[in-house]
């Protein structure tokens, strides 16, 4: 091979593999990160952050103990961290230690079990209440979801408060059967039963949900002001519509999804967990531009 025939060639390549870049980085459509926060934020200084894991911070994976965020995710957290005008909280399905575990980041809020369990950044819980009745039939609806519908590969996961029966890697023809079965039984013995990614979300029939968690975590830290500041949500899931609810017409909201006909309280739509990176690292270069210039006042 003569050296222009392969000087020729590592040009293509180059070239090839800057086209697949480009692709990359314009995955997230036409949307422009950085001129919706520079409208939405104007001269706000500080801004509230919620955030779902499953599926917005990680890829969802066929069992959750699996399920991790990349480094680069990790290190665009990190960043969020340091800024002390942003207050994220991680709102999760999962139980509290378990999403806790997942970032260990430490001056996050925690919100486990789709809000039932909530950790402060000054080590204070609250954990919503729970009625005695539902409590004593919880070991009950366990127990027979255990022996009835725990087969196939389907499996129950144990959350303290909650429970997730998850089928993911049942087979396909199976699916229907033991999702209907384990229907039965949640509504047997008093609980909700809501559909998610290939699992089925079991709680308790209680008014309490990730959009009335988010309000009492902003009414513990700011009281009745809370209204008054900005506030942005991100989630790929049915719980999350709660939270864009609760601040629809003055926050700003991002559903996760490939599905261009759902509905959804969100304002806007972005289809990947790397979108969901490249909102971040927007907010870490808005508040980084605003460092700067207070640098260069004083």
């Amino acid at each position: 091979m003569t050296l222009k025939i392969f000087t020729n060639l590592l040009i293509i390549i180059f070239f090839v593999s800057s086209l697949k870049n480009i692709q990359s980085t314009s995955s997230c459509g036409d949307i422009d990160f950085d001129s919706i926060l520079k409208d939405y934020l104007k001269n706000a200084t500080e801004i509230d952050i919620f955030l779902d894991f499953d599926g917005t911070l990680a890829e969802i994976t066929p069992h959750p103990n699996n399920t991790v965020t990349t480094t680069s995710m990790k290190n665009t957290l990190l960043e969020l961290s340091k800024h002390p005008e942003i207050s994220t909280t991680i709102i999760s399905g999962r139980a509290l230690s378990d999403v806790e575990q997942k970032i260990q980041i430490d001056n996050f809020t925690y919100s486990g079990n789709h809000g039932f369990e909530i950790l402060f950044t000054n080590g204070s819980k609250y954990i919503h209440q729970i009625p005695e009745s539902l409590s004593a039939n919880f070991s009950k609806l366990l127990q027979e979801l255990e022996q009835k519908v725990e087969k196939h590969n389907a499996w129950i996961e144990n959350k303290i408060y909650s429970l997730t029966f998850h089928y993911h890697e049942t087979p396909e023809h199976l699916k229907r059967m033991l999702m209907e079965q384990a229907i039965l039984i949640v509504t047997k013995y008093g609980y909700r039963a809501n559909q998610a990614h290939d699992a089925i979300e079991i709680k308790p029939p209680i008014q309490w949900n990730k959009g009335l968690a988010a309000e009492y975590i902003l009414s513990h830290k700011y009281d009745d002001l809370w209204r008054n500041r900005k506030i942005l949500s991100v989630g790929d899931d049915r719980t999350d519509e709660d939270i864009m609810k609760v601040i629809k017409g003055f926050g700003l909201s991002f559903r996760v999804t490939n599905h261009n006909d759902l509905v959804t309280n969100a304002d806007y739509k972005i289809p990947t967990v790397e979108c969901v990176q490249e909102l971040l690292d927007a907010i870490n270069r808005h508040y980084l531009k605003k460092q700067s210039k207070c640098s260069c006042k004083n």
